[in-house]
């Protein structure tokens, strides 16, 4: 594939400063089945199981089911939880005094208790000869989750990394970041000798890469090893099984956008409303939009019932932009060029039917829209 980097249309840094927000008043959480094991005004404990694989971020009262807007847009019922603020949860018993003092079964068992899917077949495929890496790429212009999770959690980082490498008997961990993060990559440099394992890449900051298999691609173009991936946020919550055995409740969020008088990163709980983050923001205009996860995405989504998921890592507050005309395809071959996945978006568009493992290549990156000099939404394809 092309390589590109995406133009800087903006002057969207964000402060260094993160600012908490960890004590909502309510947190709405999403509910996988109607099968409840609490009833309307129960005390709850954080972390306790309010159905089937679905923990509470908080101690407090149940209030009642609502309905939510996820990151996908979708709608969700979610139960409310009434905060006390309390963070009041039963202790673990027989916690590890080092975090490589676990055995592997323990570590997966850990992962299953909170229903770490993705980590669970991770830690399930681990062997000697594996490479694991550990995907640090920020893709999305303006987001900086990645970067203030490098430099204020370097320890972190490294220790949960060498506990893996000492609980799994792994020796080729690679920690990929990008070559434009100068101070978090100073810092998780400085702070790695100790740890020979553990492989620093830099990566140069080319579009696409923060995906997995563009990543694999690029690093080893004709690999024949197993290679499995975990992601910041992965060791995030590996570190707190092992040091605490909780579940995680937190995570980074990058507000802004060119309506933000200050964009910056939050640390906030998740099952926020994210309504109430922004009213703590200054906004510069009343008429806005909101998008999510990225620009390149343009994702649009009401602000009204907006929730903080796991999946949800920006928000953009941004004038209301007009769309440049349509007009039809000038053949440049941009879309296919520049396609990590080397499809066709144009010809997918004229196909009447397109497989669905067609549709599953590709990654979402919207690269081809992006370059369209003739302004044509190109994954219109896969909406069929």
């Amino acid at each position: 594939m092309k390589y590109m980097t995406l133009k800087d249309e903006y002057n969207l840094k964000v402060s260094s400063h993160i600012t908490d927000y960890i004590a909502p008043l309510n947190v709405y959480v999403p509910l996988k089945t109607y099968h409840l094991k609490v009833k309307s005004n129960e005390y709850v404990y954080k972390e306790q199981e309010l159905s089937p694989n679905v923990y509470s971020p908080v101690s407090g009262v149940v209030i009642g089911v609502e309905k939510c807007l996820n990151a996908l847009g979708r709608e969700e019922a979610c139960l409310i939880i009434k905060n006390d603020g309390k963070e009041q949860y039963q202790k673990p018993k027989n916690l590890k005094s080092k975090l490589t003092n676990y055995q592997k079964e323990e570590v997966i068992n850990l992962s299953s208790k909170f229903n770490y899917e993705n980590i669970i077949q991770v830690l399930k495929d681990l062997q000697k000869n594996t490479i694991l890496i550990i995907n640090a790429i920020e893709d999305e212009l303006y987001v900086a989750n990645n970067v203030m999770i490098l430099e204020r959690k370097t320890d972190l980082i490294l220790e949960t990394l060498n506990a893996l490498s000492e609980i799994f008997n792994i020796n080729n961990i690679i920690l990929a970041l990008k070559d434009s993060d100068s101070a978090s990559v100073a810092k998780i440099f400085s702070n790695s000798a100790r740890y020979p394992q553990i492989k620093i890449k830099l990566i140069p900051n080319y579009y696409g890469l923060g995906d997995d298999l563009n990543l694999l691609n690029y690093l080893y173009p004709k690999n024949n090893n197993q290679v499995l991936f975990l992601h910041l946020n992965d060791l995030i919550k590996i570190y707190n099984l092992l040091k605490m055995q909780k579940l995680t409740t937190k995570k980074y969020l990058t507000i802004t956008g060119d309506l933000i008088a200050k964009p910056q990163v939050i640390n906030i709980k998740i099952g926020s409303k994210v309504k109430e983050v922004i009213k703590k923001q200054k906004i510069k205009s009343k008429n806005y939009i909101v998008i999510v996860n990225g620009l390149m995405q343009n994702k649009q989504l009401n602000l009204e019932n907006l929730i903080v998921t796991e999946d949800l890592d920006s928000i953009f507050i941004m004038s209301p932009r007009k769309a440049g005309k349509e007009i039809d395809c000038l053949n440049c071959g941009l879309c296919h060029k520049f396609c990590p996945r080397h499809l066709n978006p144009q010809q997918l568009n004229k196909l009447k039917k397109v497989d669905i493992n067609l549709k599953k290549q590709c990654n979402n990156c919207n690269l081809c829209t992006y370059l369209c000099p003739a302004k044509i939404n190109l994954t219109k394809w896969k909406e069929g």
